[in-house]
Formats: C-alpha cells, sequence, structure tokens
C-alpha cells in the first residue's frame, strides 16, 4: 500500500470512531452527535482527498434507489424557483439532504465491514436505552405524565417508533434461533413501557401498524402469528385498562377535536398546494406562507410552523411534482425491503422497512422529516442496514461464483 493509500486508510479508521462516538450520543444529546458527526465529516474530507475512485461504486450498487434518490432532490432544486426566498430554501436544504444525511454517506462509502456495522447498531441501541431510561425516571420520579427523555417528547416519541419495532424483530429472531430469549424479551418489555412514559399518541399508532406487519410478514407460520400478535394485544391492552390516564389518552385518539388544529392546518396546505400545484410554495416556505397568508380564522394555535405531517408539507412546498418524486422514492424504498426479505430472508432488508414505516407512519401526524436528530438517527440507521444488504448480495454473489 503506498502513502495515499495509507493515509486514507488512517482516514477511514477515524471515520470509524467517530461514526461509534455519534451513535453512543444520538439519542441522549444533540450536541455530543454534532460534535462526532462534524469530526467525522472533516475525516470523511481527508479521506476522499486521498482516495475518491471508490465512490461511484457506491452509487452502482442500486441504480434505481440512487436514480429516485436523485429525481426526489432535482424536484426541491427545481421548487427553488417557486420560492420567495430561494436563498434560504437553499440553506435549509444543504442542512437537510448533505449534513443531517451525513451519518448515511459515511457509513456507505467508509464503513464496510459487518462487524464494524453491528457495533454502530450496538452503540445506537445503548443510545435509545439512555434515552428510555431517562423517561422512566422523568415519569416515575419527577411525575412527567409526557416524559421528553433527553429531547422534546416528539423527537423522543419518533425515535421509539422506530426503535421498538426493531427490537420486536430482534426479538422474533431470538425466539426462531433460540438464543438471547430473555435480553430481548426484556428490551421489548422495556421499549413498551417507555411509550408509554413518553405518551406520543402518533408514535403509538405507528409503532402499532409497523409492528403487526413485522410479525405477519417474519413469521411462516400465520396461526403463530396470529397468536403473538394477540398476546402483545392483550397485554398492552391490560395495561392500558389498569392505568386511567394511558386509557384516557388512547382513547383522544380517536377525538376529532383534538385534532382539530392539525384538521385546519391541513386545510390551509391544501390551499396552499391548490394556488401553486405544479411546483408548490417552494422548499421550506410553510412557515412564512402559513402564518402570514395562509392560516384559518378558527385556527387556535397561530404560530405553528409546519403541516404535522411529512406527505402534506412535501404537497404544500413542493406542488405535484415534488409530490411525486417523494412518494416514488420512499414507496421504492419501501418495496425493497419487503421484496427483499420475502426473496432473501435477510433481516437486514425487513430492519430497513421497519425504520422506514415508524418514522413516515408517525410522520401522517407529526413533521418528522423536519425534526434534526430524529433525521440524523434515521439516516445513519439507513445507512447500517442498506450497508449489510450490500454486503449479503455481495457475499451471496461471491459464493455462487
Amino acid at each position: 500500500m503506498d502513502k495515499r493509500g495509507k493515509c486514507a486508510q488512517i482516514a477511514e479508521n477515524w471515520i470509524f470512531y467517530f461514526m461509534c462516538g455519534f451513535a453512543l450520543f444520538s439519542s441522549v444529546s444533540m450536541a455530543g452527535g454534532n460534535l462526532f458527526l462534524g469530526l467525522g465529516l472533516a475525516a470523511s474530507l481527508v479521506r476522499l482527498y486521498y482516495k475518491h475512485d471508490d465512490v461511484n461504486d457506491v452509487l452502482q450498487k442500486n441504480k434505481t434507489l440512487t436514480y429516485l434518490f436523485f429525481a426526489m432532490i432535482g424536484a426541491i432544486c427545481i421548487s427553488f424557483f417557486a420560492s420567495e426566498n430561494p436563498v434560504w430554501s437553499m440553506r435549509v436544504f444543504g442542512d437537510h439532504y448533505f449534513y443531517r444525511m451525513c451519518g448515511f454517506y459515511m457509513v456507505l462509502m467508509f464503513v464496510r465491514e459487518k462487524g464494524n456495522l453491528l457495533r454502530l447498531l450496538e452503540f445506537a441501541a445503548l443510545s435509545c436505552f439512555l434515552n428510555g431510561i431517562h423517561c422512566l425516571w422523568e415519569f416515575v420520579a419527577l411525575g412527567n405524565t409526557r416524559a421528553n427523555g433527553f429531547y422534546f417528547y416528539m423527537t423522543t416519541g419518533t425515535m421509539f417508533a422506530m426503535w421498538t419495532p426493531l427490537v420486536l424483530l430482534a426479538a422474533l429472531e431470538a425466539f426462531e434461533k433460540k438464543k438471547y430469549r430473555v435480553v430481548f424479551s426484556f428490551a421489548l418489555v422495556f421499549m413498551i413501557a417507555v411509550q408509554f412514559c413518553n405518551q406520543t399518541r402518533g408514535a403509538w399508532v405507528a409503532t402499532a401498524l409497523t409492528s403487526i406487519f413485522i410479525i405477519f410478514m417474519f413469521m411462516r407460520n400465520k396461526k403463530k402469528a396470529v397468536a403473538v400478535f394477540l398476546a402483545l394485544a392483550v397485554a398492552v391492552g391490560i395495561v392500558f385498562a389498569c392505568v386511567p390516564q394511558l386509557n384516557h389518552r388512547m382513547s383522544s385518539i380517536a377525538d376529532v377535536k383534538s385534532g382539530g388544529d392539525r384538521i385546519l392546518l391541513w386545510t390551509s396546505s391544501y390551499n396552499m398546494f391548490s394556488d401553486h400545484p405544479v411546483l408548490g410554495i417552494g422548499y421550506n416556505q410553510f412557515k412564512d406562507k402559513y402564518q402570514n397568508q395562509y392560516i384559518l380564522p378558527e385556527a387556535k394555535e397561530r404560530y405553528l410552523m409546519h403541516a404535522h405531517n411529512n406527505f402534506v408539507q412535501v404537497l404544500a412546498e413542493g406542488g405535484m411534482l415534488g409530490t411525486a418524486t417523494w412518494s416514488l422514492f420512499w414507496g421504492y424504498a419501501l418495496w425493497l425491503g419487503l421484496c427483499g426479505w420475502k426473496k432473501n430472508r435477510n433481516l437486514a432488508y425487513l430492519a430497513w422497512f421497519a425504520i422506514i414505516a415508524g418514522m413516515q407512519l408517525h410522520g401522517l401526524t407529526e413533521y418528522t422529516q423536519g425534526n434534526s436528530a430524529t433525521m440524523k438517527e434515521f439516516w445513519f440507521l439507513m445507512g447500517i442496514f442498506l450497508q449489510l444488504i450490500w454486503l449479503s448480495e455481495q457475499d451471496k454473489r461471491r459464493k455462487l461464483s
């Protein structure tokens, strides 16, 4: 190995260490996560200076996913022309699709060993566990009925909506392989408990729907799948029945009045789309347009900054072009996870599906795509599972050749 190759390898090693730091802080500290993410980005630039001829290989691994991603990015860039403040739109776009996605890019380009990927996942899981411990402490010791954890309760709720189905998937795998059953059973009970403490209703629904899908996709024996689903449903139902506060919180999901402002908000968002159907109002222009032009007189909350719905936000800001490319990218990403699982029974495919479903289902009642901490962790986990998918496919081809 020549001098440039050695320098590239050293930089790559440091990138992994910095990613370990980011994983450990991902659910507990924005500042800590940003520190390690920034250090990882700096090390990545050094690595690319010494070696960058392998970047194209990453883009070629799944061309459909790459093309659809760039189509979505292209539609956002075109929406700059519809924005009344294109410079601000570009700045926020850079933050959302460059900086917040750094973990995704770095994992795909520079972490290529399965053991290292699993180590990153373990650190991220530990971070989620610490966040859950904080929620339990708030709920039990402080009497905070909507436990925030280390972040705002909505942010923590989205993180749990991604992690609980992942833990469920790990528990199902543990029972099938008859290894670590007690550990993962405890982990699943713990995640359900901390979601009760967090009390984010949208995250509850997202977790429930994703978990049901995971159970029936994972288990070949559908009778056993029904039995597992019923057992979990009964256990959760007993908890809700025994805790009046949780029962009241659950009952309010179907209460139209409790979501009244969201309905008014979505009506205003649709009005934005109706007035700008092709390109929308421009990327990240929702706050200004809503508060100054489109807010309805009967809306009680006068200073909302987003549409409380990922799809509706994209519809208002990106119009038909943005919505079509956004739907195609995320639809294909979900389809990739399901089809890959059916074809290969590779757990990484179903995990990939689970975190997307958890984030986007909670995104039906919250603008999860606009949350910095959530999306950094989300893209980081996406990178880990996509790299695990690629490595397994590579091993499969190697065995066949």
